[in-house]
């Protein structure tokens, strides 16, 4: 179980787009790029203002200049229609802009040029020998406006594009090796380096990362089958002798009647034998679970439980069944060895068993086992599944038993639950998805 705490759930528009962005590296690395080349333009932008700024003495003179002699011809030419039509038209034409002239009495008298959206800006007005004649107003027109939001509009779209590809170029390889690296975490260790064939003096850092990341998922594989081919020879070599020991105690008993020391003596040895086997099939199970070797079948726990009951010695009656033909999909042998593993610790630790109790609880199968003992001491019941301590009710030690059903049961997608019962003794038991439908015979 992942043991950082959950991210906050991002409510308002900037935290989503913050999440969003912050998802990928490609994603951060467009941003952080678009940022720069905006900012990179505005500096520059605002460096040749400055500059415009500085040389804008003399261009101001020459540009009132211009100005008053626009003024000074329109005035000669207020009274002439045509003349002063050409006027404006040359002045629209050369500045890209709407001139209209008003009178006096602000009426529109002459205009060119394509409407605006705004009020026109307003020149001085036009005078002859003292008189005024009117005013001129200028402005640029919605058109040019437009286009002008275009051109921005595109500026910024082909920047996010650069900054996309560039962010592509430097975060693929990266990404690349994350996944690799997932996949290794998720313990897929057969795993090809992404830059297999493929050299490129733009990231050889990176798939060197790539190819000593999957060297090494490969030779930790190989450890891996190493240790397991070593495990299972290593029981196969503890269980012939173990065998072999059993043999030699029947052959004592047959050879005639042993006195009562003899007997003690040769149910001890027996009792050992069969705990040493149950410790070999605890480690090989165990080693399942680590090498992450699980069968993934259907299982009705019902069958399961009477083989495991008949395998024991124990009465099948002891069994106490809700839901006869609940399923659960996962490995046959693991779940035999929690269920063993169950009753085992009742019968040695908890005064015998009481009750296998199968029952389903909204889409979830909870097998249990009730022992007859005096239940577990306060605080005891959550530690119960910890390895090599006391189950709380009896202070033996238990070894690997339901340290390992606990494992059992969370490699089927499940848990592991102990607690007292209702009047006497504990109860012990295992949670697992149950399957859909499995509750009645075909």
């Amino acid at each position: 179980m992942d043991s950082h705490s959950p991210a906050a759930v991002p409510t308002t528009p900037y935290q989503r787009l913050r999440s969003y962005v912050g998802a990928r590296l490609q994603r951060r690395l467009t941003a952080w790029l678009f940022a720069s080349m905006v900012l990179t333009a505005l500096i520059a932008g605002g460096a040749a203002w400055m500059v415009g700024r500085l040389a804008s003495d003399g261009q101001g003179h020459r540009f009132e200049n211009v100005h008053r002699l626009i003024v000074e011809q329109l005035a000669l030419v207020w009274d002439e229609p045509a003349a002063r039509r050409e006027l404006i038209e040359t002045l629209s034409g050369e500045s890209h802009m709407r001139v209209e002239l008003h009178d006096t009495a602000g009426t529109l008298v002459d205009a060119t040029g394509s409407m605006c959206p705004k009020r026109l800006d307003r020149w001085p007005a036009v005078r002859r020998q003292g008189r005024d004649l009117g005013t001129i107003h200028l402005c640029v027109p919605r058109s040019d406006k437009t286009r002008l939001y275009v051109g921005v509009a595109f500026a910024l779209l082909l920047l996010v594009v650069v900054a996309r590809l560039f962010a592509r170029q430097i975060a693929l390889p990266l990404e690349e090796v994350a996944r690799v690296a997932e996949s290794v975490a998720a313990g897929n260790l057969d795993v090809q380096s992404p830059f297999d064939g493929k050299r490129s003096v733009w990231h050889r850092d990176v798939q060197l990362v790539a190819e000593t990341l999957a060297d090494m998922a490969s030779q930790v594989a190989r450890q891996l089958r190493e240790q397991r081919e070593l495990l299972a020879a290593v029981s196969h070599e503890l269980r012939t002798p173990l065998g072999h020991l059993r043999l030699l105690l029947e052959q004592l008993r047959s050879d005639g009647p042993p006195s009562a020391d003899q007997a003690r003596r040769l149910a001890q040895c027996e009792r050992e034998v069969l705990d040493i086997d149950a410790m070999v099939g605890e480690l090989l199970a165990n080693a399942r679970l680590e090498f992450r070797e699980l069968r993934q079948d259907q299982v009705r726990m019902v069958d399961l439980a009477i083989e495991v009951l008949e395998r024991l010695g124990l009465d099948p009656t002891l069994l106490d069944v809700e839901c006869a033909f609940a399923a659960v999909v996962g490995d046959a042998t693991l779940l035999q060895r929690a269920l063993a593993n169950l009753l085992d610790n009742a019968r040695r630790h908890g005064h015998g068993v009481k009750m296998l109790r199968i029952r389903s609880d909204a889409g979830r199968l909870r097998v249990e086992v009730e022992d007859d003992g005096p239940g577990f001491a306060e605080g005891e019941a959550e530690r119960a599944f910890e390895p090599f301590r006391g189950s709380g009710h009896q202070t033996e030690n238990l070894g690997l038993g339901l340290h390992l059903v606990a494992k059992i049961a969370q490699a089927h997608g499940g848990r592991a639950y102990a607690g007292n019962g209702g009047q006497r003794g504990a109860v012990v038991g295992i949670e697992l998805p149950q399957v859909a439908g499995a509750e009645r015979p075909a």
